[in-house]
């Protein structure tokens, strides 16, 4: 299917079973008339979806996968709410973050959340190679860096023993452009050694479609996602 983004391009985005409600967030991106509706005033809702988030991840098994952006971050974002409470952001560079399904979600709504994010001008992400990358890929998110593993920047909770059967607890970092012709192919990822350097191959592949890595290598252990859905 194909929709026109904010700055009035057309684009082709992957469709994906959805639940009502975010089936109305997307309805609501595409409106003109009642966009309002679906995105909310980042000044004075980040606490709100701060509070919101942090209650939505409590318990989650792999929550320390997520960051959850302070309010003084979210409030230079545009935030964008679901009639059940998820919601996502976009930074003034495209980026997708703080992406969160709450409980009143149904199950699977993380992909429709993305599909929303990118009708709403969201271009770009980077996650842990656990199970979220495999979520991106069917959605269009092309993978086109990674940086290995580092404790010096692992998550303040983190638990090896929670995510040990990804990479033994140290999974590398994966960074992903949407690409509306990519339809979770195997790829070449490259390996590059600083997350500085990841975002430069990144935004290169925002630029030129061109720089996006090859489609035709065999995928390793180390590039492939968890093909359970476990986004909430």
């Amino acid at each position: 299917r194909t929709y026109v983004d904010e700055q009035g391009n057309k684009q082709i985005y992957h469709v994906q079973t959805m639940g009502a409600p975010v089936h109305y967030l997307l309805r609501e991106i595409n409106n003109e008339a009642s966009s309002d509706k679906a995105k909310v005033d980042a000044e004075l809702e980040a606490d709100t979806y701060y509070n919101d988030m942090v209650a939505a991840m409590a318990g989650h098994k792999y929550a320390a996968q997520v960051e959850i952006k302070e309010p003084s971050e979210l409030s230079k974002y545009r935030l964008y709410r679901t009639p059940n409470g998820s919601g996502f952001a976009i930074k003034p560079d495209g980026d997708i973050v703080a992406v969160f399904a709450s409980q009143s979600e149904p199950r699977g709504g993380s992909y429709a959340l993305l599909q929303a994010a990118v009708q709403a001008g969201g271009k770009k992400l980077d996650a842990f190679n656990t199970y979220l990358p495999k979520i991106y890929s069917r959605v269009g998110f092309r993978p086109v860096a990674r940086i290995p593993w580092n404790d010096e920047f692992a998550p303040p909770n983190w638990d090896k023993d929670t995510f040990r059967k990804f990479s033994d607890g140290e999974p590398e970092i994966y960074f992903f452009v949407h690409d509306p012709f990519y339809y979770g192919e195997s790829v070449e990822v490259p390996l590059v050694q600083e997350y500085d350097a990841a975002v430069e191959l990144q935004n290169q592949a925002l630029q030129s479609p061109l720089s996006l890595p090859s489609a035709e290598v065999e995928e390793s252990p180390r590039q492939s996602g968890v093909a359970a859905d476990e986004s909430r």
